[in-house]
């Protein structure tokens, strides 16, 4: 079974956290690098979707040797749907399976990934995706028959919409990992120090 693509979302300002989110040091090692061992676990095939910070995050690629394909998104203003929309359509003619990943789900494991995965092809889904406080979201797996609505996405509103549709058949994994997301830098001190 061909493993699908990674597709991590690192394509935002991070205005909230006032520099490269994506970049700031987690437990001794940049918040990405930790989504980039997640989705090592079940695939070599791993695009990091880079935005307002691409020229620095690419020299922290190269930096750390990432085995990370880099895809800049230049409508990443736009919002997070538009940059989900532009990913999809690089990928869509080379695999039939997307994961996507945030950057900032420092909690987030090759376990959590793995369960994902297995939940999604048990199942025969559309969709796996995360179930945590009281919510559906991702880390998520998308199958060829949603890359139609995942394309049309667009300005700030990101897949979640398809979590909640009858028109797929959804695999939900309790994925309590994933309710934690960095979104300022007392945040992420707050989880180092927790």
């Amino acid at each position: 079974m061909t493993p699908p693509a990674v597709i991590i979302l690192a394509a935002g300002k991070a205005s909230r956290f006032g520099s490269c989110k994506t970049l700031a040091v987690a437990s001794g090692e940049p918040l990405v690098a930790r989504a980039i061992n997640a989705a090592k676990s079940i695939s070599d095939d791993i695009y990091l979707v880079t935005g307002c910070w691409h020229d620095d995050i690419s020299k922290a690629a190269k930096q750390h040797a990432w085995p990370v394909h880099l895809l800049y998104a230049k409508e990443w203003e736009a919002g997070i749907g538009s940059v989900i929309a532009y990913a999809t359509k690089q990928l869509e003619q080379t695999y039939s399976e997307l994961m996507i990943l945030l950057a900032d789900q420092p909690d987030v494991s090759g376990a959590d990934t793995n369960a994902l995965l297995a939940a999604f092809h048990a199942k025969g889904a559309d969709i796996a995706c995360g179930q945590y406080a009281d919510t559906l979201g991702v880390p998520a797996v998308f199958k060829q028959t949603t890359f139609d609505r995942l394309k049309a996405l667009e300005g700030d509103k990101g897949a979640k919409a398809l979590l909640y549709e009858d028109t797929f058949m959804i695999a939900r994994v309790s994925l309590t990992h994933a309710s934690e997301d960095i979104d300022t830098p007392q945040a992420l001190t707050a989880w180092e120090n927790k």
